[in-house]
């Protein structure tokens, strides 16, 4: 990640994410099967894990905010 600042903004440039938001798939696809929800919550377990032994606190877990990589990979973002 990498960020830019001017005296009235702070832009903030990710990754490229090909698979779009997972709120935006769940909504096309309406429900996913088990084992991908355990795939999704297995990343998600392990995402939280790095950040709280990180000491970071994360509070604003919610479908828009977590991303899909062009592997079927979660990344969290803010």
């Amino acid at each position: 990640m990498r960020s830019f600042e001017d005296p009235g903004s702070l832009y903030l440039l990710l990754e490229l994410t090909l698979g779009g938001e997972l709120f935006s798939v769940l909504r096309l696809e309406k429900c996913f099967p088990e084992r991908r929800c355990c795939f999704y919550s297995a990343m998600l377990v392990v995402a939280f894990e790095y950040l709280h032994d990180k000491k970071i606190v994360y509070r604003d877990l919610k479908p828009e905010n977590l991303l899909i990589d062009a592997d079927g990979y979660l990344k969290v973002v803010a």
